[in-house]
């Protein structure tokens, strides 16, 4: 069980919401992982609108075939867009299915078919977002991935929800992977990105290619059996952004430290 109460501020306005959601994961085979979550997020009440409660939840199943064969990866989401307190007074939501397809190769070199369709709505209108990437990627070592990919997202139309929704977005970027354990069992993960985009606002052309960064990172540290204190770092520079961007010049940096204390 996860609870969380967070504020968006922006320098003029701010708002919040609060969020609670109940957690769970099964294997029912040595192949297959299922995780799950359900819950609710209730939103401040801004200007006229009184507080919201908008129902959340995600569930995910991942199979790999053994001897490190075929992998298909499933999902299926909805959850708050909070990048901005826009966002959150129009009451954003987002709805999405997704699925990631891996095909090994020849050796550590393997190919990744990825997938999404996602519904964004919000006080006034429904917009569409599908999303398309190819990624060719390598095993360097057992827990070093270095990889070539290619992202397609393309906008129904245009918003004034708070969110940038282009008629088109391409990426090409090189990523590279990095998980590490030391001897004291604490583990360091790296998901790097760095490339270049164009977009195409609604009605026009594409535009000139510019960069494209990315970087998530997560410590995890472990305490006591059952007890973990965990560190994150996300930051991207690009339009092409994990949940919304606000902006074409999108530009964005968190952290959090969560405690994880498992009961008997």
């Amino acid at each position: 069980m996860a609870a969380s109460r967070e504020q968006v501020r922006d320098g003029v306005t701010a708002t919040g919401l609060e969020e609670l959601t109940l957690r769970a994961a099964a294997r029912p085979r040595a192949a297959l992982q299922i995780d799950a979550a359900a819950g609710a997020a209730r939103l401040d009440a801004v200007g006229g609108t009184g507080a919201t409660v908008i129902p959340t939840g995600q569930l995910r199943a991942r199979w790999r075939a053994p001897l490190a064969g075929p992998a298909v990866d499933l999902r299926a989401a909805r959850s708050v867009l909070d990048a901005s307190p826009l966002l959150v007074a129009n009451r954003v939501a987002r709805t999405e299915l997704g699925a990631t397809v891996e095909l090994p190769v020849v050796g550590s070199f393997k190919l990744r078919g990825i997938g999404r369709a996602a519904t964004l709505s919000d006080s006034t209108e429904v917009n569409h977002r599908t999303t398309l990437a190819a990624v060719a990627a390598f095993a360097a070592a057992p827990s070093v991935e270095l990889s070539g990919q290619f992202h397609e997202v393309r906008y129904s139309h245009a918003s004034t929800a708070g969110y940038f929704a282009p008629r088109l977005i391409q990426v090409v970027e090189a990523g590279s992977y990095l998980e590490l354990e030391t001897s004291r069992s604490i583990l360091l993960a790296f998901d790097i990105g760095a490339g270049v985009q164009r977009v195409a606002e609604q009605g026009a052309a594409l535009g000139p290619w510019r960069r494209a960064l990315r970087l998530y990172s997560l410590i995890v540290v472990p305490l006591a059996p059952g007890r973990d204190l965990k560190l994150e770092l996300d930051g991207e520079d690009s339009a092409f952004a994990a949940e919304a961007a606000t902006t074409a010049r999108w530009r964005y940096i968190s952290t959090a430290v969560s405690l994880r204390w498992a009961l008997p």
